[in-house]
């Protein structure tokens, strides 16, 4: 099987980082996590070899965000996104202040 692709960030400041390692736009203390955690899903070859991370508590997302997947960034913070398994890729990466 082959890696993830991810192909969509909605969040400028997160495709800064992942394409050009520019952490400007994204807060100074979570800069290094979220390099790690895009790295993390990309290199990956299902979402069940992310969620085997401790600490990162990758789980799926219910309400209005049924359909995303969450990982613990830091505090409330949390990287989101939609996984098609059929096309082994990431969407809608975003960051949200989860409560």
């Amino acid at each position: 099987m082959d890696d993830m692709q991810l192909v969509r960030f909605r969040r400028k400041g997160l495709k800064q980082l992942y394409a050009d390692h520019n952490a400007k736009g994204i807060p100074h203390d979570m800069a290094d996590k979220l390099r790690k955690l895009p790295f993390a899903l990309e290199t990956a070859e299902s979402r069940d070899q992310v969620g085997r991370f401790l600490g990162w508590e990758m789980h799926p997302l219910k309400g209005d965000l049924t359909g995303f997947w969450s990982l613990t960034v830091t505090g409330n913070w949390r990287l989101v996104f939609r996984h098609d398994e059929a096309a082994n890729s990431v969407s809608d990466i975003d960051l949200i202040d989860y409560h």
